[in-house]
Order: structure tokens, then sequence, then C-alpha cells
């Protein structure tokens, strides 16, 4: 019978991520054939906020800036993307297998509403910097009255 070692730790940042393994680990002894299908995985992120702007990273190494995708709303980010898998020289296998491959997708609300038409993001170094200017709090729109 094989065993799935579990630590425990107090960072629940690394909490979550060993849970995550551990649970994708138990689904693989279950169904070997599972590995087979495609899996979606989630990127790290931090999200800053200044006066100004929301400022999110994403660490997603290894995609390729043409499979990257990101769509806004008004309170809402959302990354999507594929990391292709890297063929393995001839004659090796693995000890260690932790970087996820496939389908990658991370959603958040942001903690402020923002401008849309002024986001841009920047890819450099496996980091996605996404940089969104905060909408002002008293803007008002005025609406023409029609008549009925």
């Amino acid at each position: 019978m094989d065993y799935i070692e579990i630590s425990f730790t107090t960072d629940l940042g690394e909490i979550d991520t060993d849970l995550r393994r551990t649970v994708d680990e138990m689904f693989i002894l279950i169904n070997p054939l599972a590995t087979h299908f495609q899996r979606m995985w989630r990127p790290q992120i931090d999200v800053c906020e200044t006066p100004d702007e929301i400022v999110v990273l994403a660490d997603i190494a290894g995609v390729v800036r043409e499979e990257l995708h990101v769509e806004i709303g008004r309170r809402t980010l959302k990354i999507s993307g594929r990391r292709r898998e890297r063929p393995l020289v001839e004659n090796t296998r693995y000890s260690l297998a932790e970087i996820p491959y496939g389908y990658l997708e991370r959603s958040l609300t942001l903690p402020a509403p923002i401008e849309m038409e002024s986001v841009y993001a920047t890819y450099t170094d496996g980091l996605l910097q996404i940089r969104m200017p905060k909408a002002p709090l008293n803007k008002v729109h005025k609406i023409p009255i029609q008549k009925g």
C-alpha cells in the first residue's frame, strides 16, 4: 500500500498548497489514468494596493506570452492560459515532478473598482504584472431623461 506523507506548518499559504498537492496525489493513486488528462492549476498571486492603483503579480514562469489571457470587469480579474510540458531528455525519468503543466486559471475580486480603459499588463521573467488605476469614488454619471 502507498502512503502519502503529510507535514504540518503554521503558514496558511503553505497549508493550502500542501493540501492541494496531497489531494492531487491521492487522486492519482486512486485513478492513475487521471494523469493523462488535462489538469488545471492556479498560479500564485500577490495583490498590492496604493491610493491610486491596484497591482497584481502572477507567478506564471514558463508560460508563453501569446498563450496568456487577461479579462477584467469593474471589480473582477481573470487570468488564464496554458503552460506546455517540456519534453524530457531521452532515457530519463522523474525523481520529483512538482511543476504544474496544462491549463491555468485564476479569478479574483478586486479590492476597489477600477478604470478598465487604463489597465495594462507586462510579462517579464515569469511574472505577469497587471496595473489597474482605481476609479474615482466620487465620479458621477448624469443620466439624460427621455420623453416618455
